[in-house]
């Protein structure tokens, strides 16, 4: 279970029975699991590997290799590298609610670019009711740089696309700029990435930092 007040799962109305890490992996719709059905999913749980073929109406049949990276139970952390491609990490991990409810966050690469996604599990069942995107667009790349900078300086940064990194230990997200953002002109930079810190049942934005 993960550390206490912090990430970790539900227990079920029934007292002999809670899911934990792995359940949760299963629960969530193929979209949000880079794709892999369910029986996949349990391959790749069961023997850290799995092969995911994909067939196509012209007949031809494509193989992708899956890598279980972390199956951290302890924490509530579970990752896996889809091999051969670039950017293929894909990891989750979860949060109690003061309600009761779970909040589960999904992170996977969209064209090589963090795809952050947000779940409530409450009374065994699963939905996508977290908006994540009240969140995420009040984020914005204008919070890593110096109030006064002229903002001449700050145009090219105006659609910059933010990075994520979920966590295995500890509850709070890192953000980051998107490497083709990240130069060197640290002299109107208040830092190079910032904390979305978990306050029980939602996150608030930390200062930048280096």
């Amino acid at each position: 279970m993960k550390k206490i007040g912090g990430i970790l799962f539900l227990f079920l109305s029934s007292p002999l029975f809670s899911q934990g890490l792995v359940e949760l992996f299963y629960m969530l719709p193929d979209e949000f699991a880079s794709g892999i059905v369910l029986n996949d999913r349990k391959a790749l749980i069961k023997d850290s590997s799995v092969v995911v073929l994909h067939t196509y109406s012209n007949g031809e049949v494509d193989e992708e290799y899956f890598t279980l990276r972390s199956q951290d139970k302890t924490n509530g952390y579970l990752a896996f590298t889809r091999d051969g491609h670039q950017c293929s990490d894909w990891e989750m991990c979860f949060w109690n609610m003061k309600n009761g409810s779970k909040l589960v966050a999904v992170n996977g690469p969209s064209d090589c670019l963090s795809g952050l996604h947000f779940f409530e599990v409450k009374d065994g069942k699963m939905s996508y009711a977290f908006d994540e995107n009240r969140l995420i667009q009040s984020l914005s790349p204008f919070h890593f740089f110096k109030s006064n900078t002229n903002y001449s300086l700050l145009k090219e940064y105006m659609e910059c696309p933010l990075d994520f990194a979920l966590p295995q230990k500890g509850v709070n997200i890192i953000c980051s700029l998107y490497w083709t953002c990240s130069d060197d002109n640290d002299a109107i930079r208040r830092g190079t990435r910032f904390d979305l810190i978990w306050k029980d049942d939602h996150f608030e934005i930390g200062e930048p930092y280096f």
